[in-house]
């Protein structure tokens, strides 16, 4: 036993181990339209919901509650979720301003992360919610926008 070494354990950092969120509505006294949500699938997701659309706070609850727990997108995943948010509101009862609204639609951004395994993550953005990859306080990269210049333009949104 001479000849062996103690080798301490090292901690592997885990993906999402500890979520946490810090959110706020836009102004005082309004309910915010964002959500995230995280799953122990390795997945993890935010969307911003578009404030002039129509019920946009529960259109991006479930975008980034599905893709937490479903992180792939295709055109199944899509249809799936808009069938999710039909199931919420009967068009018919609402009141004709409500249902104007309805019609134009519900938008919301989705940024999606997949832990790939061996420090890998795959990311799927739609819309303007960013993916910032830091150095302590470095900023060394960030999908889909690269520059402020890109918040100008109108992001491409889910509906």
């Amino acid at each position: 036993m001479a000849n062996m070494a103690l080798v301490e354990p090292v901690a592997q950092p885990q993906p999402f181990a500890r979520p946490r969120a810090f959110t706020v509505g836009k102004r005082p006294g309004e309910l915010n339209e964002d959500c995230w949500q995280n799953s122990h699938k390795g997945a993890g997701a935010v969307s911003d919901g578009a404030s002039v659309s129509f019920d946009s706070a529960a259109w991006s609850r479930i975008l980034a509650r599905r893709y937490a727990q479903h992180p792939c997108f295709d055109d199944t995943w899509v249809a799936a979720a808009i069938a999710a948010y039909a199931e919420l509101h009967d068009r018919d009862s609402l009141p004709w301003m409500q249902q104007a609204a309805f019609d134009r639609g519900s938008f919301a951004s989705l940024l999606g992360v997949t832990d790939r395994g061996d420090r890998q993550v795959a990311i799927l953005a739609i819309g303007d919610s960013l993916a910032v990859l830091c150095d302590g306080d470095r900023v060394v990269a960030s999908f889909p926008y690269e520059a402020p210049e890109q918040f100008d333009a109108n992001p491409q949104l889910l509906r």
